[in-house]
């Protein structure tokens, strides 16, 4: 039997890179021989295809955000408008994330209304692409007029468009200038005062303000349409003119006086607001192409566009910013503990200031017994206590102590960390014999699932649950992969506590994760199969092989003959170096179904504690052959397709939610450890 990652599917990197993405990984890879010149954004265009007209108000898509934005836009169908339709010489949305809907196909449609009312840029035909944190589009109009349409985001609330009109023709043109929006049920126009069309949306409002001032008129052309005019314009031969129009989203009620001085700042000045978005996003662009190889720079930039998309500011019960998983799907618009960890650990090698804040974000719901919430919102009613996630907190406190070095951070968190940490043994050790189970707090099964993180894994099939407290239940049996990261966050707490200088503690975490190590790699081993496997309460090793048996490799747990022999099976094609390896069941088990969530898809969290599993094992050449046939196996992952939340392991292809945050950062993650000998140490 053969084994190895992908062995005889490899091909060369030109082959399976189609021409418009290509240039960005052939420019990338020769600003390596370049130092003193970084790779900018323009380096990466289309790395995401953005491109959606909303139809539907309840029908997500994958959109743009930035700076913590709610409010998320697309970009519009290319092409000529068909046959009555009128081109859409802006951007579209935006997508309402608080609110799960669309506000409208678009508010702020660009026309150019000659004097007999026809609009210069009907049926135009568009251009539209992007770049890392900026939208373009352009249109060439009746008349020889040419439009240029640049949009960021501002602000947390805002985002900005500006418009350049260039009259190509020899003679010249005269047309009202205006913005219009189309609105679906239930958002309405409120109101128009000094230029501003004010629409009110379930939770919130959203204002509309093009700089044409109190010379604004508004007009209602149609039933839920909107369009504001502004003063006639008469424009040269060779002449440019600019016009800039802001759109505002304040969810839940938010007073927007100081939002309102900010875009009507903007506008004044908008170059500055453009060079300021540039420099922050080559800033980004740098960092991530730093990381890793130059090979895979345009993954790393794209996974860097995903995190950042699916940023939030705070909101109702959410007081710090953090990552929702996806704003690709309607329910995806909170915070949830395992993804926020994994979040801040990649978050820290480019803006760790985020990472501390997705942090601190879920800590805020930490209960006084120190569990933390499974996911938080900005509706607290809707926060779910029923269970807690995989405790990684500790270790991406310290990806962030290593890429910062703030102390004081980590001053800042340690208690919680501490008390999260005696949590599981205090709640979800049943028998009090120092190895935890899951559980939930309100003794369900679903919830104790939903706990593991593994959702519908087969491992839990027939599991039973037990009381042991007043809201503590456990299932029947002791999970390994639970005990192998309880094992790691106390190497990590011991890092944390000698870095503050407190070697008392240090020695005492020290000394606990050594001993629960051994238990570990004792218990959970099962020598005949050479895997790690949960425990039933009678002693019974949990059949089926999934993730939880390379998590060891992972945490530290796995001693070098277990190693060698988990890394065998992770070799073998029959099992897990599937043609996208590391699925999450075993292949060879008849319960395998790669399309039953985790019951066989790819799941990339889980595939970058495989990769980085064998190399923190020594292995690795098979850590780096693991990760190119991610790279390279991945639908869309190297065109302009979306990071999904799982993968078909038989065809690479994309499952579940689109631009999914865990994802990105496992990705990142595997970028920056590809080709190094040894991973990052988990202490």
């Amino acid at each position: 039997m053969k084994s190895g990652f992908g062995m005889g599917r490899t091909v060369a990197l030109a082959a399976i890179i189609p021409a418009t993405f290509a240039a960005a990984f052939a420019l990338s890879t020769c600003r390596g021989e370049n130092l003193d010149k970084p790779p900018v954004r323009g380096d990466f265009p289309g790395l995401l295809d953005y491109a959606f007209l909303p139809t539907d108000p309840k029908k997500p898509n994958p959109n743009f955000a930035d700076l913590g934005a709610w409010q998320g836009i697309c970009l519009p169908p290319t092409g000529p408008a068909p046959g009555a339709a009128k081109a859409v010489l802006g951007v579209t949305g935006p997508y309402l994330a608080d609110e799960a809907r669309w506000a409208g196909p678009w508010l702020s449609r660009f026309r150019a209304l000659g004097e007999d009312g026809v609009d210069r840029f009907a049926g135009a035909s568009l251009e539209a692409s992007s770049e890392p944190g900026l939208f373009l589009v352009s249109a060439k109009g009746l008349g020889e007029l040419r439009a240029e349409l640049r949009t960021i985001f501002i602000s947390r609330r805002s985002y900005l468009s500006v418009l350049s009109l260039r009259n190509e023709g020899a003679a010249a043109q005269v047309f009202d200038p205006a913005f219009d929006g189309a609105l679906f049920e239930p958002c309405l126009l409120e109101g128009f005062s000094e230029g501003v069309a004010t629409l009110n949306s379930r939770g919130g409002r959203l204002l509309v303000r093009p700089e044409f001032g109190a010379a604004g008129l508004l007009e209602k052309p149609a039933e839920g349409a909107f369009r504001i005019r502004g003063p006639r314009r008469n424009l040269a031969a060779g002449e440019t003119a600019r016009f800039a129009v802001t759109v505002s989203y304040l969810p839940r009620g938010e007073d927007g006086t100081e939002e309102s001085a900010l875009a009507k700042a903007a506008s004044a000045c908008v170059e500055d607001s453009f060079a300021e978005n540039e420099a922050r996003w080559n800033g980004y662009v740098a960092k991530a192409a730093a990381l890793g190889p130059e090979r895979y720079r345009g993954i790393a930039v794209k996974c860097v566009q995903v995190l950042l998309g699916n940023w939030k500011s705070p909101l109702g019960a959410l007081r710090h910013s953090g990552l929702v998983p996806s704003t690709g799907v309607r329910y995806f618009n909170g915070f949830w503990a395992w993804d926020s960890w994994k979040h801040a650990a990649a978050l820290a090698a480019f803006e760790p200031e985020l990472a501390k804040e997705q942090v601190r974000a879920m800590f805020e719901f930490q209960n006084p017994a120190g569990m933390i919430a499974d996911c938080a919102f900005p509706d607290s009613a809707e926060t779910n206590w029923r269970n807690s996630k995989p405790p990684l907190a500790a270790w991406a406190v310290s990806r962030i102590l290593a890429k910062t070095g703030d102390l004081g951070f980590v001053r800042e968190v340690l208690p919680a960390l501490e008390r999260y940490h005696a949590w599981w043994y205090a709640e979800r050790d049943q028998d009090g014999n120092g190895l935890c189970e899951y559980g939930s707090t309100d003794g369900s099964l679903e919830a104790a699932r939903w706990e593991s993180g593994m959702d519908d894994a087969a491992r839990f099939d027939g599991a039973l649950m037990a009381r042991s407290g007043e809201a503590a239940w456990s299932m029947d049996r002791e999970s390994v992969d639970l005990n192998a990261y309880l094992a790691a966050e106390k190497a990590e707490l011991a890092a944390l506590h000698r870095a503050l200088g407190g070697n008392e503690e240090a020695a005492r975490h020290a000394a606990a994760a050594a001993a629960l190590c051994r238990r570990v790699g004792g218990r959970f081993y099962d020598t005949a199969a050479g895997w790690f496997f949960d425990r039933k309460a009678d002693g019974a090793f949990v059949p089926g092989a999934g993730p939880e048996g390379w998590i060891p490799l992972w945490c530290g747990v796995a001693d070098g003959r277990q190693a060698a022999a988990v890394a065998r099976a992770l070799r073998d094609p029959e099992r897990f170096a599937t043609r996208l390896p590391f699925p999450t069941l075993d292949a060879a088990d008849p319960r395998f179904d790669p399309g039953a969530y985790w019951r066989g898809p790819v799941w990339l969290d889980q595939a970058y504690f495989a990769v980085s599993g064998l190399r923190r094992s020594g292995l690795r050449s098979k850590a780096d052959a693991a990760t190119t046939s991610l790279f390279e196996g991945l639908g869309g992952l190297m065109t302009a397709g979306p990071v999904y939340e799982h993968y078909d392991p038989r065809t690479g292809r994309g499952q579940g939610a689109p631009n999914f945050s865990w994802s990105a950062a496992s990705l990142l993650l595997l970028y920056e450890e590809y080709g190094e000998k040894v991973a990052p140490p988990l202490r």
